[in-house]
Order: structure tokens, then C-alpha cells, then sequence
């Protein structure tokens, strides 16, 4: 279990997910829900950099804000100073991958 999980009752999770490897580790292509709702597409091209967060709409900025918010706020829960969104994006995959088993 982590250490940093995604606490209970978390309105996000991630859906839709297709994995692959890359040269720097591994590409993640996901939906991100919110309360079961799609409101943006989550991107990592696995080399390292940050995510790339993009609302499914023009008008979904005020959606992607508000998860990058929710993650600042669980971060400091747990001393994330830095790119809390990528820690939790991290940890919703994680949430998503032990419902693939």
C-alpha cells in the first residue's frame, strides 16, 4: 500500500488508460473523471517531464483547475511541495491498476 494513498472518497479516478513503454519509462494516455464524470485527458510521455493535464472541453479549464487544487491540497496532507497533481495522477493509477488484477 502507499504511502501517500488517494484518500477515501476522492472524486477522481482515472479511466479509459492505455500504458506503453518509452525509452525514459513508461507513456500513461488516461481520462481523469470526477465523480465518475470525464473532464480531462491526463498525458505522460515517460521521460520524466510533468504531466500534460487538458480539459475534454474549452470550457473544462475551470475542471482541470479545480483537480490541480484538490491535489495541492492532498499533497500537503503528505509534504508534496512540488507537482502535486503528477503525485496524485501517480496515485490514481496506482488506485486503477490494483482494479486491473
Amino acid at each position: 500500500m502507499s504511502e501517500r494513498p488517494v484518500p477515501p472518497g476522492c472524486p477522481y479516478a482515472l479511466a479509459q488508460v492505455a500504458l506503453g513503454s518509452a525509452p525514459g519509462g513508461v507513456w500513461v494516455d488516461a481520462v481523469l473523471t470526477c465523480d465518475g464524470e470525464p473532464v480531462a485527458r491526463i498525458v505522460q510521455h515517460g521521460d520524466g517531464g510533468p504531466d500534460h493535464i487538458r480539459p475534454l472541453a474549452p470550457a473544462g479549464w475551470a475542471d482541470v483547475r479545480e483537480y490541480e487544487q484538490y491535489a495541492r491540497a492532498w499533497g500537503a496532507q503528505h509534504g508534496i511541495r512540488h507537482e502535486p497533481a503528477d503525485a496524485l495522477t501517480a496515485e490514481l493509477l496506482a488506485a486503477w491498476a490494483a482494479t486491473q488484477r
